[in-house]
């Protein structure tokens, strides 16, 4: 059977039951649960060729899908994990994908936040306390 894999600094609301299903569904090695993240540069972005000007974007919007630190796995993939020195999942997706393994991404949608940050670590309390979460 699949392993559910979570970063220990992960709250979240995300169904378990629904990424497994996913997982399942794409006959997948690995899933990678994912978040959108965007940010707005505070600058004009200009765009070069050598030193001539091509582009200008003024404060753009950047998205990106982001690993949300929840993880499937098989456990075939589990025998690849280096038992006697530190690992990153990271390192593991990257050799999945060297290796050709059907790594896919899960999008969350629900409640996520990454508690490592202090600040963040307020905010989750703060979404405690209004029922978010």
């Amino acid at each position: 059977h699949p392993l559910i894999v979570i970063n220990g600094d992960i709250l979240t609301r995300v169904n378990f039951r629904e990424m497994l299903e996913f997982h399942e569904e794409h006959a997948a090695h690995m899933t990678v649960a994912v978040r959108q993240h965007e940010f707005r540069v505070p600058y004009g972005v200009i765009e070069t060729e050598g030193v001539a000007i091509k582009d200008i974007t003024e404060k753009p919007m950047i998205r990106h899908s982001v690993n949300a630190g929840i993880y499937v796995l098989n456990p075939e993939v589990c025998a690849l994990i280096p038992a006697d020195q530190p690992y990153d999942m990271t390192e593991l997706i990257a050799q999945l994908v060297i290796d050709n393994r059907l790594v896919v991404s899960f999008p969350v949608k629900d409640y996520w936040l990454d508690i490592g940050q202090s600040s963040d670590y307020e905010k989750a309390q703060e979404d405690l306390l209004s029922g978010k979460v």
